[in-house]
C-alpha cells in the first residue's frame, strides 16, 4: 500500500538500531583468514569439511527452536543471544591451537547463525505491518539489512586480512569479540514489533506442530519454493564456507585473501539491491539469469585463475541470495505473525541439514581429488534450481 514520505522516515528511524546491529554482527574480522588459520593449526581439507558439518549440526539443532523462541518470547532478545554466541565463538577460536577446541568454538558460531536465521526478516515484515498496514516495501527494507551486512562483511574482510598479515592470524578473532558485544547494546535501543505476541501463545508442542505444518502444507511452501529456498541456502553455505579452498589450491598470495574474500562477501550487500529488481515471471529473464549462474558454476570446475574464480563465486552467491529474498517474501506473505520466525527458521534448517552431508562430501572430494572436482556439487543442484525457476516463470502461481 502507498506510504507517505514521513511514514518512510519514521520507519527508518525505528529500524536504525536494528540496521546498526546488523552491521556490527556482520563486521567479523576473521572471516577472510579463517581457513588460513585453520590450516596453520593443523586442519586438512577433510578436517575443514568435518568442522563445517559440526558447525552446521549445531545450527540445525538450534535453528528451528530459536525461531520458535523468537516467536514466543522476543526476536530482539534472540538477536542479542546471537551476538553473545558470536563473541564466545571468536574468543574460543582465537585463543586455541587445538583442533577439537576450535570445532567447539565453531559450534558457538553455529549457534550465532541459528539465532540469526529467520529473525531479521520476521522483524522487518512485522514492523512494516505495524507501521504501514501492509508488506509493500519488504524487499526494500530487508534489502537494507543485507546491504549493511554485506558492507560490514567486506569491510571486515579487508581490515581483518590486513590485521592478520601485520600482527597475527589470532588478532582478528580477538578484536571481533568487543564488536559483537557492542551489537547487544545497539539492540537494546530497538523498539520491537509486538504482532507476534498479539495472539495468546499456544502450548509449546502445539506451537511446534503448527510451525512445521505451516511449512509443509501451506500453499506458499509449494515444491518450487522449497526447492529454491533449501537448495539455494545449501549452495550459498557451500560457496561461502569453502571459497578459500579454491584460493589455497591455486596458491593465492596471502595479501589477496582479503580482497578476494571481500568480493565474495559483497554479494550479501548486492543481493539486497538486486532482489527488488528480479523479474521472475519473464521466461527470457529467467533464462538469462540461469545461464549466468550456470556459466559461473562451470568456472569453479574448469578455471584456475583467481580473477575468474572469485567473480564466479560472487555471481553464484549474489544470485541465490537475491532469489532467497524474493522467495522468503512469498513465504511470509501467507504466514501468521506468531509462526513467522519459526517457519522461516524451519525452512532454513532443511537447507542446513542438507549442507551437513554436502560439507562432508565436499571436504572428502577436495582432500582426495581437488576442490575443482568438488565444484560439481555446486553445478548439479544449481541446474535443478534453474529448472524450477523456468517452470515457475512459464506457469506463475
Amino acid at each position: 500500500m502507498p506510504r507517505l514520505p514521513h511514514s518512510h522516515n519514521a520507519l527508518i528511524r525505528r529500524l536504525l538500531p536494528l540496521y546498526i546491529s546488523a552491521f556490527l554482527q556482520g563486521f567479523v574480522l576473521w572471516y577472510a583468514i579463517e581457513k588460513l588459520f585453520m590450516v596453520h593449526i593443523g586442519f586438512t581439507a577433510s578436517g575443514i569439511g568435518l568442522m563445517a558439518a559440526a558447525f552446521s549440526l549445531a545450527t540445525l539443532l538450534l535453528e528451528t527452536p530459536s525461531g520458535i523462541l523468537a516467536d514466543r518470547w522476543s526476536r530482539r532478545g534472540v538477536l542479542m543471544l546471537a551476538s553473545l554466541a558470536l563473541a564466545v565463538s571468536s574468543l574460543i577460536c582465537g585463543l586455541t591451537s587445538s583442533i577439537p577446541v576450535y570445532i567447539i568454538g565453531t559450534a558457538f558460531w553455529g549457534m550465532f547463525f541459528a539465532f540469526y536465521s529467520g529473525t531479521y526478516d520476521a522483524i522487518i515484515y512485522d514492523a512494516l505491518l505495524e507501521d504501514t498496514g501492509g508488506s509493500h516495501g519488504y524487499k526494500r527494507y530487508y534489502g537494507y539489512v543485507r546491504m549493511l551486512d554485506g558492507t560490514a562483511l567486506v569491510s571486515g574482510a579487508l581490515i581483518g586480512a590486513f590485521i592478520g598479515s601485520v600482527f597475527s592470524l589470532r588478532a582478528p578473532f580477538l578484536i571481533t569479540v568487543p564488536i559483537a558485544i557492542l551489537s547487544i547494546a545497539t539492540l537494546a535501543f530497538f523498539h520491537e514489533p509486538k504482532l507476534h505476541r498479539a495472539k495468546e501463545a499456544d502450548p509449546i508442542l502445539q506451537h511446534v506442530r503448527a510451525t512445521f505444518s505451516t511449512v509443509i502444507r501451506h500453499k506458499s511452501s509449494a515444491m518450487g519454493t522449497l526447492v529454491v529456498l533449501v537448495l539455494g541456502a545449501t549452495l550459498v553455505d557451500t560457496v561461502m564456507e569453502f571459497n578459500q579452498l579454491w584460493l589455497i589450491a591455486i596458491a593465492t598470495p596471502v595479501g589477496l585473501f582479503g580482497i578476494a574474500t571481500g568480493i565474495v562477501l559483497a554479494a550479501y550487500g548486492l543481493s539486497g539491491l538486486l532482489a527488488n529488481r528480479l523479474q521472475l515471471k519473464k521466461p527470457l529473464y529467467v533464462v538469462m539469469l540461469s545461464t549466468l549462474m550456470t556459466i559461473s558454476s562451470l568456472v569453479l570446475i574448469l578455471a584456475h585463475i583467481v580473477w575468474l574464480i572469485v567473480p564466479a563465486q560472487a555471481v553464484v552467491v549474489v544470485s541465490l541470495l537475491s532469489l532467497g529474498i524474493e522467495y522468503t517474501h512469498r513465504l511470509h506473505d501467507r504466514l501468521p505473525s506468531h509462526l513467522r520466525a519459526g517457519a522461516s527458521s524451519a525452512v532454513s534448517s532443511a537447507g542446513r541439514a542438507l549442507f551437513i552431508l554436502v560439507s562432508l562430501v565436499f571436504g572428502w572430494i577436495t582432500q582426495h581429488y581437488s576442490v575443482f572436482v568438488a565444484g560439481w556439487l555446486i553445478f548439479i543442484p544449481l541446474i535443478v534450481i534453474c529448472l524450477f525457476l523456468y517452470r515457475t516463470a512459464r506457469r506463475p502461481a
